[in-house]
């Protein structure tokens, strides 16, 4: 595959960021993205929401389709980088991706985001095959956003927060758990806060100049975004209230544990939009793993619900 790519209009006047030197193989693993294997933790919730994730036939299968769709999520990330190398080139910190940089050719780019789907569909097919057919859904999402949504204005939103329903969709049926609808609410609108979170915080940081490093917040008007976001806040913050509230809900979590829940949940909520306000948010992992307010809520959080389970 040729390696050549247009440079777009204005990438000559970039300013040059020293970067350290690193080789072919340093550059590969860069590209995977390590850092991001935390989205997979998803993979976790609808068994642990459950209260079966500690089952003798069950956490293993878990621990398997989160090394799956962390193989699954960073050949994603290979295909993306590829295909967007001249925009990754006028970012401030995407240029020095190895792929933009030139360290890792286009070409190998494709082939190893193929050993990554292969290692991955692989894994989900030894799960079975109906989680052989999420992770398939999974990497048709992904690559389709990188190929042709990408710049389309809020369906680039939507099948981003897809992306990480799907991972807990993918926990769910490797650990043979139905996903209730309530749960299904809070994960599709809490994907959808971060994900329009982040664009937000692009949007915020780079002004003007945001269109050069991802063309569709040309799209979006000014509030829009904050508006998106706010709605996804109200609606998780909503559906798990009446998850925890209503007498009817089928949770395995004993009274009133679930009631208790809703204050460390809307407590990280609240701080997340506190931080996407003062400017944060652009990488919504740094948030969640430098911000130790939201590492506490989120512990006492889990604490909470792993009580009312297993007490």
């Amino acid at each position: 595959m040729d390696d050549a790519v247009q440079t777009p209009p204005g990438a000559e006047h970039t300013p040059v960021i020293d970067a350290p030197e690193m080789g072919v193989l340093d550059g590969i693993v860069r590209t995977a993205r390590p850092r991001q294997w935390a989205k997979n933790v998803l993979v976790v919730a609808a068994p642990l929401a459950a209260g079966v994730l500690f089952h003798a036939d069950v956490w293993w299968r878990v621990i398997l389709v989160f090394v799956a769709f962390c193989a699954l999520s960073s050949g994603g990330y290979f295909v993306n980088d590829a295909l967007d190398v001249a925009r990754d080139q006028l970012h401030p910190t995407k240029r020095l991706r190895p792929i933009a940089r030139g360290v890792v050719s286009r070409q190998t780019a494709f082939v190893t985001s193929g050993v990554l789907f292969l290692i991955g569909f692989g894994i989900c097919l030894g799960l079975g095959w109906k989680t052989l057919a999420v992770a398939a859904a999974y990497v048709a999402l992904t690559v389709t956003y990188s190929v042709f949504f990408k710049h389309e204005p809020v369906v680039e939103m939507v099948l981003v927060a897809g992306a990480f329903v799907v991972r807990a969709a993918a926990g769910g049926e490797a650990a043979r758990v139905t996903l209730s609808p309530w749960f299904t609410v809070v994960v599709s609108f809490g994907a959808l806060l971060v994900v329009a979170g982040k664009r937000y915080a692009e949007q915020r940081t780079h002004g003007d100049g945001s269109v050069n490093t991802r063309k569709v917040l040309a799209e979006y008007p000014d509030g829009f975004l904050r508006f998106v976001w706010a709605l996804a806040a109200t609606i998780t913050v909503a559906g798990y209230c009446l998850w925890a509230l209503l007498p009817t809900h089928t949770s395995v979590i004993a009274a009133p544990w679930p009631e208790i829940s809703i204050a460390p949940f809307l407590v990280g909520i609240l701080r997340y939009a506190m931080l996407l306000e003062t400017g944060s948010g652009e990488a919504p992992e740094d948030v969640f793993l430098g911000d130790r307010i939201l590492q506490v809520t989120g512990l006492v959080w889990v604490v909470v619900c792993v009580i009312g389970m297993y007490a």
